[in-house]
């Protein structure tokens, strides 16, 4: 086995590997770590995913921040659509739905 190829297990199994940041509404289609960076606030619905494919979990970590709606009938802050393996974790949502 090659000294690269260690090296690339080594830095996945640490979790050296860097996750994707984020810092508004978005459609997460690929599994990965996802960041938020920073609140949000939407008028409408806010977060979908959507992994059709999983390649391995999903992570999507909100690090405390908070999703805000506008008490818009209807709206979630976050939305699955064919995909298993997720995490949500740290997130808070407010203002969503019926007021």
């Amino acid at each position: 086995m090659n000294k690269f190829f260690l090296f690339l297990i080594l830095i996945f199994s640490l979790g050296l590997v860097s996750a994707t940041n984020f810092n508004s509404c978005t459609t997460f289609a690929l599994s990965d770590t996802y960041d938020l960076t920073g609140n949000i606030q939407v008028n409408g619905s806010c977060l979908t995913v959507a992994v059709a494919i999983p390649t391995g979990p999903t992570v999507i970590d909100c690090h405390g921040f908070e999703i805000r709606g506008n008490y818009t009938n209807g709206t979630n802050g976050i939305t699955y659509v064919l995909s298993d393996n997720v995490t949500l974790q740290n997130c808070i949502f407010k203002n969503f739905g019926v007021k």
